[in-house]
C-alpha cells in the first residue's frame, strides 16, 4: 500500500481533436493512501495547445508545455503561475508547431530545453539568457528526458513539415566537452516522439508515432493538420550509450496500438512496458523478452454512445474536426484510414499513463470519457473511474450546456514530492 498521498498531473489542451490548437491547463489529482482523492483543475490565460507536464524532484514547481512556444511555470500546491516562458527573443521558428512541449529539471530552478536548433540550459528567473549546450542536429525534439545516470539527454523526434518524414531518435552526451560533438541521431524503421527509460540503466524504450501528413499549403507537407496511419507500429529497445538497438517488437496494423502517448517500463525479467494507444482506445504492454503484444480494451463502443447522450457531444466534435482536417475529396482515403485506427469508434482513448509508487495502481486519463480510470496492477481490474469536471465550467460563456465536455487530458506525470510538501 502506498504509505503517503502522491500526485498524479495531467496537461489540458481542451475540448478539442487537434490539442496543437486548443487551451493550456493542468489537471492535479491528488491520490491518498486509503484511495480517497482530491482533483484541482486550472486553465491558464493567455496560452494555448498544453501538451506535457513536468514537476522537479522537490516537488515545489512544475511546467506546462504546449505547443504556442509559451510555457508555463506553476506552483504545485496551487497551480498558479510563478514565470511564463516564451521562446520568441531566441528567434524565429520554421514549422508552427515547433516549441518547448518538454524540460528537463537539473535543480529546483534550471532546465534544459530545445530552442531553434539547439539545447539550452535556462534558469526560471532569467529565461532569455539561457546557456547554448550545442546543437541537437535533429528534425525536431519532441519528449527529451534526462538519462539515469545523467549523462545523457533522450529526445525523440518529430517529422518536419519542410523535411518530411525523418524517422530519426537524439542522444546528447552532456559530459562531451566538445558541444559540436554532443549529438548523435539514430535512425529507427519509423517516427517516434514518446519513449521512457529503464529506471536504473542508461537503456531506452521508445514505440512508433505512426501518421501521415496532409498535402502543403506552401511546404511540402503539413504535419500540424497530421491524420492518424494505418500502419504497423514498432517499440525499440536501444542502448542510450551505444545507440545501439538491443530489441525490436514490430506490431500488425490491424491490432489496436495506434498513436502513442506515455510510456511505463515495468524493468521485470520480461523487460515489459506498457503505453497508450490513443487512437486505438488501448493500453498496449510490450514484452521484449518474448516479443509478446496484447491490450487492455478502453474503447468507448457505438452502444455506450447511443444510450449516453453527454457522449454524442465529443463524438460530434471529432468527426466534424477530422473532417476539416481531411481534404475529403481528394484524400478522403485518409479519414478511413484513421477511422480503422480508431476500430470505429468516434470517441479518444486515454493520453496519461502512471505507475503507482506501490506498483500496485495504474492511473489511465481517459481523454473522450473526460475520466480517470484506477486499475488494479498487475491485474488491470478497474478499482474506479473517477469522473471530471465539465470544460465548460472554466470558459462560460464559450461553452453552453451542449458543448463538448472533454478537459482535453493529455501526458501524465507523477510526484511524490508535490503531495507531500
Amino acid at each position: 500500500m502506498n504509505e503517503n498521498p502522491f500526485d498524479v498531473f495531467v496537461a489540458l489542451d481542451g475540448p478539442v481533436l487537434n490539442g496543437f490548437e486548443g487551451p493550456a491547463g493542468v489537471l492535479r489529482l491528488r491520490y491518498f493512501p486509503n484511495h480517497s482523492y482530491e482533483v484541482k483543475v486550472k486553465f491558464f490565460d493567455g496560452a494555448a495547445g498544453g501538451h506535457a507536464v513536468q514537476i522537479n524532484k522537490e516537488g515545489t514547481i512544475g511546467y506546462l508545455g504546449g505547443l504556442a512556444r509559451c510555457g508555463i511555470f506553476f506552483d504545485t500546491k496551487t497551480l498558479e503561475v510563478i514565470k511564463r516562458f516564451s521562446t520568441t527573443n531566441y528567434g524565429s521558428i520554421t514549422v508552427p508547431y515547433e516549441s518547448q512541449t518538454h524540460v528537463v529539471f537539473l535543480t529546483e530552478r534550471t532546465f534544459i530545453t530545445s530552442i531553434r536548433g539547439r539545447f539550452y540550459k535556462v534558469n526560471i528567473d532569467d529565461t532569455d539568457n539561457g546557456e547554448d549546450l550545442g546543437p541537437h542536429n535533429c528534425a525536431l525534439p519532441h519528449a527529451v528526458k534526462l538519462s539515469p545516470s545523467g549523462r545523457y539527454l533522450f529526445y525523440g523526434v518529430m517529422d518536419h513539415d519542410l523535411k518530411g518524414y525523418v524517422r530519426q531518435f537524439g542522444i546528447f552526451d552532456l559530459q562531451e566537452p566538445d558541444p559540436q560533438k554532443r549529438a548523435r541521431v539514430i535512425g529507427l524503421d519509423d517516427t517516434a516522439w514518446h519513449f521512457a527509460m529503464h529506471p536504473k540503466e542508461d537503456i531506452i524504450y521508445a514505440v512508433s508515432e505512426c501518421y501521415d501528413p496532409q498535402p502543403g499549403i506552401g511546404v511540402p507537407y503539413d504535419f500540424n493538420n497530421f491524420v492518424i496511419s494505418y500502419r504497423k507500429n514498432y517499440a525499440w529497445k536501444i542502448d542510450g550509450r551505444t545507440g545501439k538497438e538491443l530489441a525490436k517488437v514490430v506490431i500488425p496494423a490491424f491490432l489496436p496500438s495506434h498513436l502513442t502517448s506515455d510510456v511505463v517500463v515495468m524493468a521485470d525479467e520480461n523487460d515489459t512496458i506498457y503505453y497508450n494507444s490513443c487512437a486505438s482506445s488501448t493500453i498496449t504492454g510490450v514484452q521484449f523478452k518474448t516479443s509478446k503484444v496484447w491490450h487492455i480494451d478502453e474503447k468507448v463502443t457505438f452502444w455506450y454512445v447511443l444510450f449516453h447522450p453527454g457522449v454524442w457531444r465529443a463524438a460530434l466534435e471529432n468527426l466534424l474536426e477530422a473532417a476539416t482536417r481531411a481534404h475529403l475529396f481528394g484524400s478522403t482515403h485518409v479519414l478511413l484510414k484513421a477511422l480503422r485506427t480508431s476500430r470505429g469508434s468516434l470517441v479518444d482513448g486515454s493520453y496519461g499513463l502512471q505507475l503507482s509508487p506501490d506498483g500496485k495502481l495504474m492511473f489511465s486519463a481517459h481523454r473522450g470519457l473526460n475520466q480517470i480510470w484506477v486499475y488494479d496492477f498487475p491485474s488491470f481490474k478497474l478499482r474506479k473511474k473517477i469522473k471530471l469536471p465539465p470544460a465548460r465550467k472554466f470558459f462560460k460563456p464559450y461553452l453552453g450546456i451542449f458543448a463538448d465536455y472533454r478537459l482535453g487530458m493529455h501526458h501524465a506525470y507523477l510526484s511524490k514530492a508535490s503531495a507531500n510538501r
